[in-house]
């Protein structure tokens, strides 16, 4: 994941990220006991491990962590929409991937600029995602003026799946559901280029893949509108056009499903059981998850540490590694504060970039974080056992 800057009248006072259960604030490494209380790590990070107790994690398998400096490609959002306009046809027919989220809200405001004619598809996933994303997803197409197709993931299959057991990190069955409505209708949608949110920066994974593309927007068959440009390109551009997504105004990094297992722990809040159509389905499901597999924890902390998130064998060794730190170092709430600063703080002017510019400097930054958190990774695993 790329840091986000915590921004305090108009400066950068640090840099952070958070990743499964843990946050990372400028050079300190912390592990959520709960979902308030963190317990810093640092003097059990032996890089790529951490040990504690005799217990061995890959630190990199589990905490993405990617610098960037502090550069704009889309400061001068005209400029940067002529740019793409160059890239592709006049009045292309785009069909993009939308959830809400800052990317996907830029990637259809970039489109428009563009003047690509835009649909976009979203995917609602049943009884995982809040009922608000709904309303959201609406709003932000009738402001961005495009067509939006709303589709939804099986109700019944998404409930007996849910009877069986939460998904969870190497076994999220929830994302299948939600691409299979999609991937319907894109057969249907003869003629239409396909676009999404993804960026450059957004991770290691999508690093490698979009760096592949050069300078690129448009391939003829896929459009990427914003993989060049930065968080804080992003970031402006959706408080520019007031489509800015209640999740990250609670201070969350990412818009997600309100049980989603990839979110840190200081994500989930007691307000995530009110968003969601049938609390009573989720707390069964994880009622299930907890008889189905052997986690070796009581009930309560089962639920508290949202232990469903790992497989029993990750969930195991967390949870033994957690019963081993003492302290309360970090407070959720103020990492949430943290996060939320992006949104409502003055913007830090940043280093302007041209594309080419921007592409040159990332694949080299970048790539050699990919570098090193592939080593890390592959040293760990001999390790860890």
């Amino acid at each position: 994941m790329e840091r986000y800057p915590y921004i305090k009248k108009g400066r950068i006072k640090a840099w952070l990220i958070s990743s499964s259960d843990f946050t990372v604030i400028n050079s300190n490494h912390y592990m959520w006991i709960t979902s308030e209380k963190a317990v810093k790590i640092n003097d059990y990070l032996k890089w790529p491990v951490l040990e504690v107790d005799g217990e061995v994690l890959n630190y990199p398998r589990l905490v993405e962590d990617i610098s960037w400096p502090y550069s704009s490609v889309a400061w001068n959002w005209s400029s940067y929409t002529n740019w793409l306009r160059s890239q592709i046809p006049e009045g292309l027919k785009v069909v993009l991937n939308f959830s809400g989220g800052k990317d996907s809200v830029a990637a259809a405001k970039a489109l428009v600029d563009a003047g690509a004619d835009v649909t976009l598809l979203y995917s609602h996933v049943s009884y995982l995602e809040p009922e608000r994303n709904k309303d959201f997803v609406e709003r932000a197409a009738e402001r961005l003026g495009v067509k939006l197709i709303p589709l939804e993931a099986d109700k019944d299959i998404m409930k007996s799946m849910l009877e069986k057991g939460m998904p969870f990190r190497g076994n999220r069955w929830c994302t299948f559901m939600k691409v299979r409505p999609i991937k319907k209708v894109l057969k249907e949608m003869k003629g239409y280029a396909r676009a999404d949110g993804e960026r450059m920066l957004e991770s290691l994974k999508r690093f490698k893949r979009l760096k592949a593309s050069k300078l690129r927007a448009f391939d003829g068959a896929r459009v990427r509108p914003i993989y060049l440009l930065t968080l804080i390109d992003v970031v402006k551009v959706t408080r520019e056009i007031d489509l800015v997504h209640p999740d990250y105004l609670m201070g969350l990094p990412r818009v997600a499903c309100a049980f989603c297992p990839y979110r840190a722990l200081h994500e989930f809040t007691e307000e995530d059981w009110k968003l969601v159509e049938d609390p009573g389905l989720i707390e069964s499901a994880i009622k299930a998850s907890y008889k189905k597999h052997d986690y070796g924890i009581s009930w309560e902390e089962f639920l508290e540490m949202h232990m469903w998130r790992f497989s029993p064998i990750l969930g195991k060794k967390m949870y033994k590694i957690k019963k081993s730190l003492d302290g309360n170092d970090l407070e959720g709430s103020k990492v949430n504060k943290m996060y939320k600063s992006i949104w409502i703080e003055k913007l830090p002017k940043p280093r302007e970039l041209t594309p080419e510019e921007a592409f040159e400097i990332f694949e080299k930054v970048v790539g050699a974080q990919l570098k090193r958190a592939k080593e890390g990774f592959e040293m760990a695993q001999s390790k860890e056992g």
